[in-house]
């Protein structure tokens, strides 16, 4: 008798239980309104690029009330799909474009609620701006200055054919022909970058000279299916005097007079491109092609282009300056040289974005480069669209960067960059200290699939 009595109360309690949660479901006084936690893009956002998934976060799982109401992207039906608590939206970003994104009244409600008498979410719009600027890869020649040289051709085209699919990692020595900071990235991420570069600032210093004669280690590299650039911060006396005390720097030289015959500075001048010609012919002989950036940020100066840049090379304006990279180029020609790709470096500023005047001419440059230190992802991501626009026939590339972005961001954005090279820190021995791309920020860029590194190259 008792059992049956408890078992009878305990079914009746079951029944009471029961009916109160299907009654508190019917009248939804425990399910909750769905509200917005976030969307992606954020609303007004810009660089927003052609991969990045458009989605509303509620704050409790939803469904989609099928009914005549849809979202809209910039007025027209799009297709959409809900796991959880988050409603993804299909939509196709291209390049430079606005959108304006709707969700209905009365489509998106609480999944627990009745089915009878839904809680349905409010409606929003938000916008968003992409800022992809796809490489113009139909317009680009195909073909290097050099196209004769056999490795030269086969170094551009590996160029070309990634241009705007994938950026390539770069690291600069620690002024001379060594690998120090390619190392240091190899012990934080496991990586090598793919392009190692020398800088020959101190190649005219009697004490200099022998840093750049050893380029084994550059050899190896090579022959791993690795990459070599150069550039030459060309240090130079003030006055003829400063030759015997080695007092030299890069910013008082008179660049007309460097070209002028009879003077001391075109002497100097020409020995400094004799002593770099033979350096150069050390790969030459190697059969290695050299990725070559003279004369870099020849305008510099905030835009100040009609007066001076901050090199000597610059200073003189801009008919010395493509008369000086001409002179340069005929004379490396002269001397055989022809393991050479041309990198001219554009100097972009706030004040006056467009250095077309410095340009030396299609016939003598492989790829338009800038430097870009301390910017945004917008920022980097404006310059390349700026380059890409004025010089749509050419490649673009990060010829030295630091202290921007993580590179995937970039890259994403529509910064489609052929390659990129963080500037070295003097003597680092500990990534995390460098000034330019710390260990997270290459971290970052290992983790990208976008970037390559030595490890994914072959022999060439």
């Amino acid at each position: 008798m008792k059992a049956i009595t408890f078992f009878s109360l305990l079914s009746a309690a079951l029944i009471i239980s029961s009916c109160s949660k299907d009654d508190s479901k019917d009248d939804n006084t425990e399910v909750p309104t769905p509200k917005v936690k976030s969307v992606f893009p954020s609303n007004g956002s810009s660089n927003i690029a052609k991969d990045s998934k458009v989605y509303v976060l509620y704050d409790t799982n939803i469904k989609q009330y099928y009914s005549t109401k849809n979202v809209t992207v910039n007025g027209k039906n799009a297709n959409v799909k809900i796991s959880g608590d988050t409603l993804f939206i299909e939509v196709s970003i291209a390049a430079n474009s606005e959108y304006v994104i709707v969700v209905p009244d009365g489509m998106i409600y609480n999944s627990e609620a009745a089915s009878d008498n839904k809680i349905f979410a409010e409606g929003l719009t938000f916008s968003f701006t992409s800022f992809v600027k796809e490489a113009v890869v139909g317009k680009i020649s195909e073909t290097a200055i050099n196209s004769s040289n056999e490795n030269v051709q086969k170094v551009y085209k590996f160029l070309y054919d990634n241009y705007g699919k994938k950026i390539i990692s770069g690291s600069m020595a620690n002024v001379s022909v060594q690998q120090d900071e390619a190392l240091l990235v190899k012990t934080a991420t496991g990586k090598t970058p793919v392009m190692q570069t020398i800088d020959y600032i101190h190649l005219q210093y009697s004490w200099g000279k022998e840093q750049y004669k050893d380029i084994s280690s550059f050899k190896t590299h090579w022959q791993n299916g690795g990459l070599i650039a150069a550039s030459w911060h060309m240090m130079c006396p003030a006055t003829e005097s400063d030759i015997i005390t080695e007092n030299w720097q890069y910013e008082d030289f008179d660049a007309k007079a460097a070209l002028t015959s009879g003077t001391w500075q075109k002497d100097f001048f020409d020995k400094m491109l004799s002593d770099c010609a033979e350096r150069l012919k050390l790969f030459k002989n190697e059969n290695i092609v050299v990725i070559w950036r003279p004369l870099h940020e020849a305008a510099g100066n905030n835009g100040n282009y009609n007066q001076y840049g901050w090199f000597w090379w610059g200073k003189s304006g801009a008919e010395t300056y493509k008369s000086l990279w001409k002179y340069m180029f005929d004379y490396f020609k002269s001397q055989g040289l022809d393991n050479l790709i041309w990198v001219w470096n554009s100097q972009y500023s706030a004040q006056t974005p467009v250095d077309n005047d410095w340009y030396p001419g299609d016939e003598y440059v492989d790829i338009i480069a800038t430097d870009i230190y301390e910017r945004s992802t917008k920022d980097c991501v404006e310059v390349f669209n700026l380059l890409t626009e004025n010089w749509p026939n050419k490649m673009i590339t990060l010829s030295e960067n630091g202290s921007i972005s993580n590179i995937s961001d970039i890259f994403n954005a529509g910064g489609t960059f052929s390659y990129f090279m963080p500037w070295y820190t003097h003597n680092l021995t500990n990534l995390n200290n460098s000034k330019h791309a710390n260990t997270s920020w290459w971290q970052d860029a290992a983790n990208c699939d976008k970037v390559l590194f030595l490890e994914d190259m072959k022999g060439w």
